[in-house]
């Protein structure tokens, strides 16, 4: 079971060490993470804690308007082991068709902002729902940044769907990681055309050119432009 996304490998104790741990070597254990530990409660009275320090709860991080959907999509508060910092850390755990995920919502220096169980695999996030959508209401299919924005967007009926594309990849990763040959499988490009929403930043900029490209190549009607205005991308 080890290396599995349950167990993971602990360099040094979480305390830094002092007073029963001591080591003249290389050293370290495994421990076991069951996914059910919570996060401390607030003490600051509602609405005024710090959101900049980081998220304690699904309803802080998506919004009381969101959490039913989030709910119904499958993301719980976890806590899950960030190895760039060599702690656990609170985040939003979800499923995916190619493994589990997870949304690291506090604040940690250094620390990583995702992280994917061990074997996962780029795949479409939201994909069906969003076809569905689509095909009920003659829309394109939104294709956007983030998990968390697939759920919001769906959420207001955006055929908001994401792909997993890398930014750093861009169209090469559509074309590689077999996602343009899954989404041909149920959205042809006669069923409809793809709005690309990615970040507005150099990367996301970059990422949204290549893929504009692949899609276009494989016949698709290719826009660029953002989400639905009060939609959190």
């Amino acid at each position: 079971m080890r290396g599995t996304d349950r167990f993971y490998y602990v360099p040094k104790p979480h305390n830094g060490g002092a007073p029963f741990w001591t080591c003249r070597k290389k050293c370290g254990y495994w421990e076991y993470d069951d996914g059910t530990q919570q996060p401390p409660a607030s003490t600051a009275p509602a609405g005024e804690r710090d959101l900049a320090q980081g998220y304690l709860t699904l309803e802080e991080y998506c919004g009381a308007k969101y959490v039913e959907a989030f709910q119904a999509a499958g993301w719980v508060v976890q806590q899950r082991y960030d190895g760039r910092v060599g702690q656990k850390r609170r985040a939003l755990g979800f499923p995916t068709g190619g493994g589990r995920r997870w949304r690291f919502i506090d604040v940690v220096e250094g620390g990583s902002k995702f992280s994917s169980v061990k074997g996962y695999v780029a795949c479409w996030y939201g994909l069906t729902q969003a076809v569905e959508i689509a095909a009920a209401t003659g829309q394109p299919l939104v294709l956007c940044n983030g998990e968390s924005s697939v759920v919001t967007a769906q959420a207001e009926g955006v055929a908001a769907l994401r792909g997993r594309v890398g930014i750093e990849f861009g169209g090469a990763a559509f074309r590689r990681r077999g996602l343009l040959d899954g989404l041909r499988a149920v959205y042809p490009p006669e069923s409809g055309a793809i709005v690309i929403a990615l970040d507005g930043d150099e990367a996301g900029r970059t990422a949204a050119r290549g893929v504009f490209g692949a899609a276009g190549d494989a016949g698709y009607d290719v826009a660029g432009g953002g989400l639905w205005a009060g939609v959190r991308v």
